[in-house]
């Protein structure tokens, strides 16, 4: 067989691939129009995961080319509406615990002293729907970790919070109040990063949080167990580091 032929092969075998995954995106996408179940974090997810299937496609044969049909629309209209949103009357940064200061009509919280660890909850109390939180970290260096994510109302915050479940800064997540190692399978993606915005959406209909990395556009999800962290959540942050800041958008 001679190498224009195994190569042609090859390209028909890498083609099929992403056709699979093309076929597997649109399924996606169809469920998710005729359940009226999508986010903007998720719309943002698909229209990455298709301009990446697109360049692939180009970078291995540049006369196939992926375009939407016309006369098929996978999801009809974005309601950004079905989700709560921050706004100036909405959530605010509110109960702390340690050496945190609040600023900015309490949508700031900036963090005093290395030598005591802070907790800061949200004001907002969360039991149904789906509430998107935007906000934005910035850290002075890499050496203690910020911890962000929800917990139940229920903790009053004089420890570690065992109906914690969120994410850190090293990658590492929360599950049950518990310190998880990094899935491999996942990849990093908040790791070695000093700023980075963050899209939390805070999922009770479906018992879940998931986060939105504006920068690297990579999302993560947890489950949460109700037995562990009940209704009504709040919003959660750690903070160790002097000069660590969390700003609501």
């Amino acid at each position: 067989m001679g190498y224009p032929t195994r190569l042609g092969n090859l390209i028909c075998i890498y083609l099929e691939k992403i056709s699979s995954k093309l076929r597997h995106l649109a399924e996606q996408l169809r469920k998710a129009r005729e359940d009226d179940d999508f986010v903007e974090t998720d719309l943002r997810l698909w229209t990455t995961k298709l301009q990446e299937l697109k360049i692939n496609i180009t970078d291995v044969h540049p006369t196939v080319t992926v375009h939407e049909d016309p006369f098929i629309t996978l999801v009809a209209q974005l309601n950004i509406k079905s989700i709560s949103q921050r706004s100036e009357e909405d959530e605010k940064l509110a109960r702390i615990c340690g050496s945190v200061q609040l600023d900015d009509n309490n949508c700031v919280a900036i963090q005093r002293d290395s030598t005591i660890i802070s907790y800061v909850r949200g004001k907002n109390e969360y039991s149904f729907g789906r509430h998107q939180i935007r906000f934005r970290v910035d850290k002075t260096e890499l050496h203690y970790s910020t911890v962000f994510g929800i917990i139940a109302k229920m903790e009053t915050l004089s420890k570690w919070p065992s109906s914690c479940y969120g994410w850190s800064n090293d990658d590492t997540y929360y599950s049950n109040g518990n310190y998880y190692s990094n899935n491999n399978s996942m990849g990093n993606d908040l790791s070695g990063q000093i700023s980075f915005t963050i899209q939390l959406l805070v999922d009770c209909d479906n018992r879940k949080i998931q986060y939105f990395n504006e920068k690297t556009k990579n999302m993560r999800e947890l489950n949460i167990n109700l037995t562990k962290c009940p209704f009504p959540w709040q919003i959660f942050f750690y903070l160790h580091e002097a000069g660590d800041r969390i700003q609501l958008l």
